[in-house]
């Protein structure tokens, strides 16, 4: 029980009991605080205790709330798709607001207030969008993750008959020529350059696996050329890249002299960086880090 005393002085004193005092570990000329509950009571704090109580809430606070990681609709998965199609220094407000429709563009308000989609200033000063790296590397073609390419030379080429009396499906698994002599290609050199979507999109079902695991990478220049790109490849010569283009500023040209790369090649690996935002074409195959 706790008694309170008043002194000569006209002040009040606690008189705490004996094993309240041990529990609290209490000493003489320690301060101690009477904490309100919202049910009424109170109970007996060291102030010390109590200044950590406070640190540690206030720390607490100050943690963003976990929360499940979102997954883009349908139709923000499309909005992303279309953004995609600029060069990351051409993402500006004005050039997006073009590309959108008006539905587009309130998915782009939904996409900002989830942080699937950033702005960010560029150098020029002008605001860019950013699309965040998770979803980037979630939803979109050329980061899905990887293992193995297809065996698709294996595959059998498929020959229309001659009859016209009917129209024959191409048996499962067929692959065309086209497809199979592109992805010999890539596993030789390491990347390849396709002229069209649909043979980004022939390219993309062939190696469809390989895209998901992340071994193959792609993506499509402001040239509207198609870059695919093994991840070996680009991991092996990207960095050497980086390290030549240095403080300057370096043409394709150049840096395929220095590296024994294709131009192509060269211009594979610059588009991919470019994309993550690493590297900027100042003007026709010129680049510099940003």
């Amino acid at each position: 029980m706790v008694k309170i005393y008043r002194t000569k002085s006209n002040k009040l004193i606690v008189n705490l009991p004996d094993e309240l005092v041990k529990s609290m570990k209490l000493s003489e000329g320690q301060e101690v605080e009477f904490l309100r509950s919202n049910d009424g009571s109170y109970r007996v704090m060291r102030k010390d205790d109590v200044y950590r109580e406070e640190n540690e809430a206030g720390a607490s606070a100050q943690q963003p709330a976990r929360r499940a990681p979102l997954t883009p609709s349908q139709s923000e998965i499309a909005v992303l798709k279309k953004i995609d199609t600029l060069r990351y220094q051409m993402r500006t407000v004005e050039n997006v607001n073009k590309l959108l429709t008006q539905d587009e563009k309130s998915v782009m308000k939904s996409l900002l207030q989830k942080k699937f989609v950033n702005l960010f200033n560029s150098k020029e000063g002008n605001k860019v969008y950013s699309i965040s790296k998770d979803v980037y590397d979630n939803f979109l073609m050329r980061k899905k993750s990887p293992q193995s390419i297809p065996q698709a030379p294996q595959a059998k080429a498929y020959q229309q008959p001659r009859s016209t009396a009917y129209v024959r499906q191409p048996p499962a698994g067929y692959t065309p020529v086209t497809e199979i002599d592109e992805v010999a290609t890539l596993e030789k050199e390491g990347y390849i350059v396709l002229q069209s979507e649909s043979q980004a999109a022939a390219i993309s079902s062939a190696l469809e696996e390989s895209i998901r695991k992340g071994h193959v990478l792609g993506t499509r220049a402001f040239n509207r050329k198609f870059y695919i790109v093994l991840r070996s490849f680009m991991e092996k010569n990207g960095p050497q890249l980086i390290k030549l283009i240095g403080n300057g500023t370096s043409k394709t040209t150049d840096l395929s002299a220095k590296t024994g790369i294709d131009e192509e090649g060269i211009r594979a690996i610059l588009y991919l960086l470019s994309e993550s935002g690493e590297v900027s074409e100042k003007r026709k195959d010129a680049f510099t880090l940003t």
